[in-house]
């Protein structure tokens, strides 16, 4: 049975769906681990780390730039809204949009956190040199971007 087995994971490591999708589930549960006592989940992640960098953004920009489907995204903003992550505010340019704000509350927790993410990521990455981890990250921007 394990010859079997192993012939089928020698036949499936040809595939770059199939590493990626190992990569993928490797890479979030060291993720979850991290996010584990914040109340953050991976969904939410995408969001908490664009208004670090972005603040007040409306949620259509939001969605843009994390591709979270809207309707996840209204569910994810409510919640992070309801646990003091972010807040919703006047749009300063246009009145019919909120723009959303990361809390005071949230950007402090969200220090920890991203310690705890950074250590994930290198702990994930590590075995490859600096160079390698600059080419994964790389040829996937190439492949996302299309």
């Amino acid at each position: 049975m394990t010859d079997r087995l192993d012939r089928a994971r020698d036949d499936f490591s040809r595939s770059i769906g199939f590493l990626l999708q190992r990569a993928h589930h490797a890479f979030r549960a060291r993720i979850v681990a991290a996010l584990a006592g914040s109340g953050l989940n991976p969904g939410q992640l995408a969001i908490v780390a664009a208004l670090a960098s972005v603040n007040d953004l409306s949620q259509r920009e939001l969605t843009r730039l994390t591709d979270i489907e809207k309707s996840s995204m209204v569910i994810f903003l409510n919640q992070l809204e309801a646990d003091g992550w972010v807040e919703r505010r006047t749009h300063p340019t246009d009145r019919r949009a909120h723009a959303i704000h990361l809390s005071e509350a949230g950007r402090a927790r969200l220090g920890p956190v991203g310690q705890r993410l950074a250590a994930a990521e290198a702990t994930f990455l590590h075995g490859l040199s600096d160079e390698e981890a600059r080419q994964l990250a790389g040829l996937l921007h190439r492949l996302a971007d299309r």
